[in-house]
């Protein structure tokens, strides 16, 4: 089995600190970077205290700079964070790009860049053994406001080997 390598962006640290579950994102992967840039956003851009605190203590030791954005990707004009983690994945082909963003999902496919998201990132900890359910961390990350599609819930309680 291939190593699995993120390039985490705001979004799932955001959702996943919400629910008390950011612990997912190192636990489900082999290797993680987070970006300057996505620490800033969280750090500048929410009003969001679990996150802050998980980025600035425990977040900390996978936090790095990654240099500046590539071009293909900035003429996107994604946000800081989305821009940082895909020129990464783009310049190191290994990493896959952990973003929830629409625009940078495009992005990613539009130059082959290995995804996943919040929901991808649950779906593996159950298949790794690391949580016992998928249902009722989604059913928590509705109640924070996370949108998630009744068709793409229903995909990952499949994945997950899981019923409705």
């Amino acid at each position: 089995m291939s190593e699995r390598l993120w390039v985490v962006n705001a979004s799932p640290i955001i959702s996943l600190a919400n629910i008390e579950h950011a612990h997912l994102l190192p636990d489900s992967c082999d290797r993680m970077i987070i970006p300057r840039a996505v620490e800033q956003e969280i750090l500048n851009g929410f009003d969001d205290d679990l996150a802050k605190h998980w980025i600035s203590t425990i977040g900390q030791q996978w936090v790095r700079d990654t240099g500046s954005v590539t071009p293909l990707v900035a003429a996107w004009d994604l946000g800081a964070g989305e821009s940082a983690v895909l020129s990464w994945s783009y310049h190191h082909t290994e990493y896959q790009a952990v973003v929830d963003d629409l625009a940078a999902r495009k992005c990613a496919k539009a130059f082959g860049i290995g995804l996943c998201g919040t929901i991808g990132v649950i779906v593996i900890a159950k298949k790794i053994g690391i949580i016992p359910n998928v249902k009722f961390l989604l059913n928590r990350l509705i109640d924070v406001d996370f949108r998630i599609d009744d068709r793409l819930y229903l995909v990952a309680l499949q994945l997950a080997d899981e019923t409705a």
